[in-house]
């Protein structure tokens, strides 16, 4: 009768994964690791601007300031710059791309409110959405400005400079500036009082 010989795995032998297994592993790690930071991210925001409002004076909390510069290009590669006020009132919408996300609760109708009233005044005051830089690129931003059919010029934030220079940490959120510079409006929920206070600006 003839031996068998079972020849045993040593360390030194290697295991073999297929290769679309392991891109399908690494793609699911990934995807998690990305939603909980930006998760993390708007729980930051939204702590930050927590405190700011503990240390603001509610009769300062809508207004205050000279408002920063502005220079950039929107999504659709024209030149934007602002500067030590305009000859019209510039309305300012900071929003994120991921909307509609649970912890952006109403970013829909607010969005939509915008959209409205910079199609309404178009002639009368000058536009501009801030869309957050993190964890999108630029065809995802332009898939967003599609989807919310949003025609006011739109700039991709990508650093998050000027939601940093605006000191803004919610989304969606509104801040009007007047001829002047002067920024006289900022809130984060603003669907019922903003048309009001951008006709106080026509008079």
């Amino acid at each position: 009768m003839k031996n068998l010989t079972v020849k045993a795995k040593t360390p030194a032998e290697k295991v073999i994964v297929p290769t679309g297994l392991m891109l399908l592993c690494l793609l699911l790690v990934l995807s998690v690791v990305l939603t909980g930071q930006a998760y993390a991210n708007n729980l930051h925001d939204h702590l930050r601007r927590l405190s700011s409002l503990e240390s603001t004076p509610a009769s300062q909390a809508d207004s205050g300031g000279k408002a920063p510069e502005i220079h950039g290009q929107t999504v659709n590669k024209k030149a934007f710059d602002y500067s030590a006020g305009s000859d019209k009132p510039l309305v300012l919408l900071f929003a994120d791309s991921l909307c509609p996300l649970p912890h952006f609760p109403d970013c829909q109708q607010e969005i939509a409110e915008f959209n409205r009233l910079s199609q309404k005044y178009a002639d009368k005051m000058d536009w501009l959405q801030v869309v957050k830089g993190y964890y999108v690129d630029e065809r995802h931003v332009k898939s967003y400005l599609e989807r919310f059919a949003i025609t006011a010029p739109s700039i991709w934030d990508r650093e998050n400079k000027i939601f940093t220079d605006y000191q803004v940490f919610a989304n969606p959120y509104v801040v009007v500036i007047n001829r002047r510079g002067d920024i006289v409006f900022r809130r984060d929920d603003f669907t019922a009082t903003l048309e009001s206070r951008l006709l106080t600006l026509l008079d």
